[in-house]
């Protein structure tokens, strides 16, 4: 991670082949401190956890890192199947 002293860049990328997406975060712009970028489900997919779930968010820790879960959420196609292999 680039530390900048007033915002962080690039956050933390989903898994691949998750269908979980970035909402509201274009690449290389800076967020600042204490602000959070959003992640999704891809079309036609929902949140395993919580199906009327809209979104989780990571935040941009004042040190120039972002927060990091543990355990990223899965997301299942409205067909059942699941999309995380």
């Amino acid at each position: 991670m680039l530390y900048l002293g007033v915002a962080c860049v690039d956050p933390p990328a989903p898994p691949p082949g998750s269908q979980v997406v970035i909402s509201n975060y274009t690449s290389g712009h800076w967020v600042q401190f204490g602000d959070a970028v959003n992640y999704t489900c891809a079309d036609n997919a929902y949140f395993a956890s919580d199906r009327h779930m809209d979104y989780f968010n990571l935040t941009c820790y004042d040190n120039g890192t972002w927060e990091d879960p543990e355990v990223w959420e899965v997301c299942y196609k409205n067909d059942g199947t699941s999309c995380m292999r």
